[in-house]
């Protein structure tokens, strides 16, 4: 609900949103990071959101895991739910290869045209041919939408962006020159989708807070969250972190099985 509060608010055709807002969840390691999105993505679509894009990495094994959260947790069976009016046109492979075209993915004649309200979750790769794909189909939607139908692409797709590892191929290290692939990508979907709000998701933040404060995809200016990780106590009394492996945990719980002492002689202390 904090990071909710921290993004735009998309209610009465998206009349109170402003300027497109951007901020970074940080958790550490299995600290809950897709659990995080999944739940906002449920709390997003009941205040209005209406299309979701997960950045998940650059591997199809991270894409293909984060996409089967998604599936289990809104009970997809072929990518759809017809209940909750749920569709993810990437259930069974990334955007790229997606079959359906623009009309279909977007549900261009029953979200926009007939008018009922679906959420649709896209989980692809950030990879620059899936971007370039999203950002040509987004187009053609538009198109479509404004000069066919006459009706008002931003208050129809009010898109919640999550860029998971967010320190990783996002932020731009060509400061000096054009700009590296995947950021200008990400920058360009951005643009081309009129009410979007971008949470960077990222265990390392320290790319996102040196980044440029003025990019859209880069130091985020609007809100910043830390997600707790669990903790009960130890033998002793103390909280303890109990959902990810850190310090207290190697050098003391299972210090047994994890630290090797090095002798006198070995390399590098001779």
């Amino acid at each position: 609900l904090h990071i909710l509060d921290g993004c735009n608010d998309p209610t009465d055709n998206g009349a109170h949103w402003g300027e497109n807002r951007r901020g970074l969840v940080y958790g550490m390691v299995q600290s809950g990071k897709t659990a995080s999105m999944v739940t906002m993505i449920n709390l997003g679509r009941r205040a209005g959101y209406r299309l979701f894009i997960i950045l998940a990495g650059d591997k199809s094994s991270l894409r293909d895991q984060t996409q089967d959260r998604v599936n289990q947790a809104f009970n997809l069976q072929g990518g759809i739910n017809n209940d909750k009016r749920i569709f993810s046109p990437t259930f069974a492979t990334d955007f790229r290869q997606t079959t359906g075209g623009y009309s279909q993915n977007f549900l261009l004649d029953r979200h926009a045209i007939r008018g009922q309200e679906w959420t649709i979750i896209i989980v692809m790769k950030k990879q620059t041919n899936h971007l370039n794909s999203i950002v040509a189909q987004f187009e053609d939607l538009i198109n479509e939408v404004e000069n066919t139908h006459g009706k008002d692409i931003a208050a129809l797709y009010p898109t919640m962006i999550f860029d998971d590892e967010a320190d990783y191929a996002s932020q731009n290290t060509d400061v000096e020159g054009d700009g590296t692939t995947i950021h200008n990508d990400i920058l360009l979907l951005r643009n081309t989708i009129p009410h979007n709000c971008y949470i960077a998701y990222t265990a390392t933040p320290q790319a996102n807070l040196s980044a440029n404060i003025h990019s859209e995809i880069g130091y985020p200016k609007d809100f910043w969250w830390m997600l707790e990780p669990f903790m009960d106590k130890d033998q002793h009394g103390q909280f303890r972190p109990r959902t990810y492996l850190g310090a207290h945990e190697v050098f003391v719980d299972y210090e047994t099985y994890l630290l090797h002492r090095m002798g006198r002689n070995e390399w590098p202390h001779h």
